[in-house]
């Protein structure tokens, strides 16, 4: 978050070297600083692929303003995805970041550029329209990979989540994964995790039920 964690990854990436897939911000979140005049860390996102066989993509966080605009050009965005694609050693994918209150954001031109979008519900309380907003976000993406952020708290309202409201979220994801819709779950761990959050402990039971099935 902010401005780290800054260049060089190294690290950071030998730490995740176990993990099968790992997907390395290109432009940090939107309280990063260091990228404000279009500079990017998608030289060391490669630098950091050609090192480790697990890096498989690059992801555009916080990328929409709150006008509706992106933090970076259409053309610069097709440029990323051009230099992702033609990693020498793999494929590599473009991923983006996408929230409810961006639902009707004029933006397809850029989601048209990405291999991977995940979809996020910013306050527990537009949890009640999750199912109509992935609607939504499904008729924005057609043919798109599509993942699922699972935040366990309420960052938009700045409170904790409720169990209920947990149990919604994480039920109606896996509907979806269950047909075939998305094709994974994002949990958000971020600064949250262990700390004592009863919606984290609820998580965690609830990710063995369902790998237990």
């Amino acid at each position: 978050m902010g401005d780290q964690p800054a260049a060089p990854f190294d690290t950071y990436s030998a730490e995740l070297k176990e993990m099968a897939q790992v997907v390395w911000s290109v432009v940090g979140d939107c309280g990063s600083k260091r990228n404000d005049n279009h500079g990017d860390d998608l030289d060391e996102v490669l630098r950091q692929a050609e090192m480790y066989p697990n890096i498989t993509g690059g992801v555009l966080d916080d990328f929409f303003r709150p006008d509706g605009t992106g933090r970076y050009p259409v053309e610069d965005v097709a440029s990323m995805k051009e230099r992702l694609h033609a990693f020498p050693a793999r494929k590599l994918d473009l991923w983006m970041v996408l929230y409810d209150m961006q639902l009707g954001f004029e933006v397809k031109e850029y989601l048209d550029l990405c291999d991977v979008v995940t979809f996020w519900t910013w306050k527990g309380n537009h949890l009640d329209q999750l199912d109509e907003n992935l609607g939504k976000f499904a008729e924005l993406t057609p043919g798109k990979r599509r993942m699922a952020g699972c935040y366990m708290w309420d960052y938009g309202n700045d409170k904790p989540l409720t169990i209920g409201q947990m149990e919604h979220q994480c039920s109606t994801y896996l509907q979806w994964l269950e047909r075939g819709e998305i094709e994974g779950i994002v949990i958000c761990s971020n600064c949250i995790m262990d700390i004592g959050l009863d919606t984290v402990e609820w998580t965690k039971k609830w990710i063995d039920l369902v790998a237990s099935n």
